[in-house]
């Protein structure tokens, strides 16, 4: 089912589509373009969960905080797409260009880029590149691994064992990761900040766990749905209240605050 409703921390309208198990909701290029027509590219805070789409063409829409979930956007452009925020979990994007402004918070989005180019090298740099994947890859069948490692393994203990298990020197892993990251600003520079360590910790980075997140989503209509929870917490908009930011569900529920209301994206952290 494909719906649209008004979100009212933009004033704009945000996209629902919701599938089933087995029926996953189809999202087409068609549709898009009605919903520019209405309200113009803007998608902020939208929710697809269990959905397919093939051949979209993204650019410039603004994807801003939305939410992926156990999908599929194949043979797409999502080159120019505004994702900053963008949350995503299981999905897959065969043969689709990924947004330039890809951060590492979104291990989908970087497993995606990674594979490309991947199948475009030989020898230790394409080696290297699948084991990156692998290890950030939330869907392998290893049930045991991707319980312990899904979206929870990120530079640190990546480098750490490529270089203390694997044997890589550090120009390897530098030269072979900016193959595939070359392109993408925010990825090139957080590799550079993180090659001229000198350290590495094998402990992934750990945000900090919202304790309360089974109550607000025992209120929900649908559990994962941000933007609802956001809404839940923050109450009547008119009023001055502090201003929540429900950042993910998995691995760890995390929830950012702010005393008062600030512009849109006042949650926004250099990641």
């Amino acid at each position: 089912m494909i719906t649209t409703e008004p979100n009212p921390y933009t004033g704009g309208q945000r996209v629902i589509a919701i599938g089933t198990p087995g029926n996953p909701a189809t999202l087409t290029q068609q549709q898009l373009n009605q919903f520019a027509l209405n309200y113009g590219k803007d998608l902020r805070s939208s929710h697809f969960e269990r959905f397919m789409a093939d051949g979209l063409d993204l650019s410039g829409w603004d994807l801003r905080d939305c939410t992926f979930l156990d999908g599929t956007i194949a043979n797409s452009n999502m080159l120019t797409a505004q994702t900053t925020y963008a949350y995503s979990r299981r999905m897959v994007f065969p043969n689709t260009l990924m947004p330039l402004d890809t951060s590492s918070l979104n291990h989908d989005f970087v497993r995606a880029i990674i594979r490309a180019k991947a199948l475009q090298v030989t020898g230790k740099s394409k080696t290297l590149l699948e084991w990156t994947a692998s290890f950030i890859d939330p869907l392998s069948s290893d049930a045991a691994r991707l319980s312990r490692d899904a979206y929870v393994n990120s530079w640190e203990p990546a480098i750490k064992n490529l270089r203390e298990v694997q044997n890589y020197t550090l120009k390897q892993i530098r030269d072979f990761w900016a193959l595939a990251f070359a392109a993408y600003p925010k990825l090139a520079a957080r590799l550079s900040s993180m090659t001229a360590q000198t350290v590495w910790s094998g402990i992934a980075y750990q945000f900090p766990v919202w304790a309360e997140a089974a109550a607000v989503r025992a209120q929900m209509t649908n559990p994962n749905d941000r933007l609802e929870a956001q809404l839940i917490l923050d109450g009547d908009l008119n009023i001055v209240n502090p201003r929540h930011y429900v950042l993910m569900w998995e691995p760890q529920p995390c929830l950012l605050t702010t005393p008062l209301p600030g512009p849109w994206g006042w949650w926004e952290l250099d990641l």
